[in-house]
């Protein structure tokens, strides 16, 4: 890293962080609401769906049992965006689960040396889509009362990416010539402990996601109760911070300039998965910048696209009677105290590693 970069990431980092601890000083029962709201958003909607997908793809990665995928549509990635067929199962594993799933599937790809650097840093923008569960059953059905129009999100920041990336990865991957990058010989892996491997490092992933998700949610509202933003600047300042928020506040807005920001702040990511996602990647030195560029470009033209669908097609009009804000209903599902527990129980297999391999 140049001394340019250090000086750069300084003056944006310092200034952010000491009006992080100004606001929780001076505004302690704001920062505690909004922390707690946060922590009920992710208990009820990430923590659940994240945690066992993000165990899953890891062993299906080590284990590589995404074959099946990687045959079926693997050749069609291969000629369309010039990328290895495994980049297909990276794709479909985020498709079904949550963000930051693609990006961390295709760091385990180049780690395991079935990518080279340039395809894994072109790769991971693409693959870097959320599952059905947020868009549909929380945006949908929750913020806006039309499940129908959280349906057409999760379709559009899919299908968007899949168009948007033909020239994209076409331009940035060319074919190749020979054998640029070779893959490391493994010894057969015992599956007991690439589960136990999986799990415990999925569970720390897991707590850095939703640790993630709390500061930027929490500065992201600190800004906006600084500036005094309201409508529709309130809900564009939140989506650029943390996605959840930012389709929160979107919903309250009528009509299709809700359901386009929704649908921006749900392609997108946010800072947030930005960072969740380039942390990951920094782990075996790749760069997140073509991810960020590529994810804002496609979050505006999801926008748009939804945005127009629901000014045009009455169905995907957003309900008034839509709950707009979550209620902690968590405990009163055993899926959720399960997830919970397996979180923990890696947590603690975790340190319990960490501890025998300093040894």
């Amino acid at each position: 890293m140049t001394k340019r970069k250090i000086r750069l990431q300084t003056a944006i980092i310092l200034p952010a962080v000491f009006f992080l601890c100004f606001s929780i000083f001076k505004y302690p029962v704001e920062c505690t609401r909004c922390v707690d709201e946060t922590l009920k958003t992710l208990y009820n909607s990430v923590i659940p769906i994240l945690f066992p997908f993000m165990t899953i793809s890891e062993i299906l990665t080590v284990l590589r049992m995404t074959g099946h995928i990687e045959k079926t549509v693997g050749r069609l990635f291969q000629k369309l965006y010039r990328i290895p067929q495994c980049v297909s199962g990276a794709f479909a594993l985020g498709a079904l689960s949550s963000y930051p799933i693609g990006a961390v599937t295709v760091t385990e790809l180049y780690k395991d040396g079935s990518l080279t650097r340039n395809e894994a840093e072109t790769a991971a923008a693409l693959a870097s889509v959320t599952g059905p569960s947020f868009p549909a059953a929380v945006v949908g059905t929750l913020f806006l009362g039309n499940g129908r129009t959280g349906w057409l999100i999760y379709l559009v920041q899919l299908f968007v990416p899949l168009v948007l990336g033909v020239p994209f990865c076409r331009f940035f991957c060319k074919k190749r010539t020979g054998a640029s990058r070779i893959k490391k010989e493994k010894k057969q892996a015992d599956v007991l402990s690439v589960i136990t491997e999986a799990v415990s490092s999925s569970s720390i992933r897991c707590v850095a996601v939703c640790g993630t998700v709390v500061i930027f949610t929490l500065f992201s509202e600190r800004l906006i109760a600084l500036t005094g933003v309201t409508g529709t600047a309130k809900a564009i300042i939140n989506s650029l911070f943390e996605f959840s928020g930012g389709c929160r506040n979107a919903s309250l807005l009528p009509g299709a300039l809700g359901t386009g920001i929704c649908a921006f702040s749900v392609s997108f990511g946010g800072l947030s998965v930005i960072v969740q996602s380039a942390a990951a990647m920094k782990k075996e030195g790749l760069s997140a910048s073509k991810l960020a560029v590529f994810k804002f470009v496609c979050g505006t033209i999801s926008g748009a696209v939804v945005s127009s669908l629901t000014y045009i097609f009455d169905i995907f009009e957003p309900s008034v009677s839509a709950v707009r804000a979550f209620s902690y209903v968590g405990g009163q599902d055993p899926f959720h105290a399960a997830a919970l527990i397996a979180l923990f129980s890696g947590i603690i297999l975790r340190i319990r590693y960490l501890i025998l391999r300093s040894r």
